[in-house]
């Protein structure tokens, strides 16, 4: 009986842990059901509140938009208006300047406006005067006073046409350079660096009368303009190391009775990170016929000839044709 009773107080014992743990479990819940519905709030307001600014922000920027493209037409309008305040002002220069027509009047105007709409009419004017009287003081002046026109390379063209002729009226010899000389790239040179090598052979081929040499020459750059002269002594080379362009070259052999011109008639290009290829000068009659070389022993002997030469001047080649020299 005692066994019977104890098994039921426990029972009884267990039914009320059981209903508390349940109602426990329920209220804990209900009370997670409250916290889980409060964030959902919560999130909800959030995310209400950033639409809300997301908007006000896309009002913003396009307010901003409107004002900078506002300020940007206002900008437009006054530069227009000032430039055709500044245009009524220089007008009546302009006209001066054109009943003038000169080269040093037009430069002047170009430096003063070089922003004006008639900047490059000036340009244009003065090689239109140059062009028109035809002589070699007035493609000098254009050079001279626009270094970095759009007509420099023909300036110096017209000049090198007119020193030729010039000479040849008074019964000169004017001898001629290649039409174009060869370039190698070379690794060790910079983008803004050609080098270029004359080499004095007066003493050995041609005439075989050795001569200073005097080199002149005349470019048209990115930076524009640029003219120069170095000699270059007998039995001897120089390099000098040019900008990328377009150049035309004298070269006169200097003595005591005589003087002699050569020149490229058309512009030698010079590339940048390049080398040209070397020059050799020797002066030759005007009526010089090269000799003949028919047999394999005439051309055996005239390859011996050159390599003997250039052996003479060995400092004055590339490090390659050095190579090619030491091989024989």
């Amino acid at each position: 009986m005692m066994n019977h009773l104890i098994i039921i107080l426990l029972c009884l014992t267990c039914s009320i842990t059981f209903a508390q743990s349940k109602k426990e479990l329920k209220k804990d819940l209900n009370s997670k059901n409250l916290k889980i519905n409060s964030l959902k709030n919560q999130n909800e307001k959030q995310s209400k509140l950033i639409g809300e600014l997301q908007y006000n922000l896309f009002e913003v920027q396009s307010e901003l938009e409107n004002a900078q493209n506002q300020i940007s037409f206002q900008n437009e309008e006054i530069e227009k208006l000032k430039n055709t305040i500044k245009e009524q002002i220089i007008e009546p220069e302009w006209q001066k300047v054109l009943k003038r027509n000169t080269i040093v009047s037009y430069s002047n105007f170009f430096k003063k406006y070089p922003q004006s709409n008639y900047a490059i009419l000036s340009e244009e004017n003065a090689w239109k005067k140059a062009y028109s009287k035809k002589t070699i003081v007035y493609f000098k002046r254009y050079l001279e006073y626009f270094p970095n026109g759009r007509n420099v390379e023909k300036a110096i063209e017209e000049i090198t046409k007119l020193e030729i002729a010039l000479e040849e009226s008074k019964g000169k010899f004017s001898g001629k350079l290649p039409d174009q000389v060869d370039q190698i790239k070379e690794s060790f040179l910079n983008s803004d660096e050609n080098s270029f090598t004359i080499i004095n052979m007066t003493r050995d081929i041609g005439k075989k009368e050795a001569y200073k040499l005097k080199v002149s020459f005349k470019g048209n750059t990115d930076k524009g303009y640029v003219t120069g002269s170095y000699e270059v002594s007998i039995d001897d080379c120089t390099e000098r190391i040019f900008e990328p362009g377009k150049y035309f070259f004298v070269i006169e052999t200097l003595s005591n009775s005589n003087i002699e011109k050569f020149r490229n008639t058309e512009a030698w290009t010079f590339n940048g990170s390049s080398r040209t290829k070397e020059l050799q000068i020797g002066v030759f009659s005007k009526w010089h016929i090269d000799p003949l070389i028919i047999t394999e022993e005439d051309k055996q002997a005239e390859q011996k000839r050159i390599l003997k030469l250039h052996k003479k001047y060995y400092n004055c080649w590339s490090k390659e044709y050095k190579d090619i020299l030491n091989s024989y």
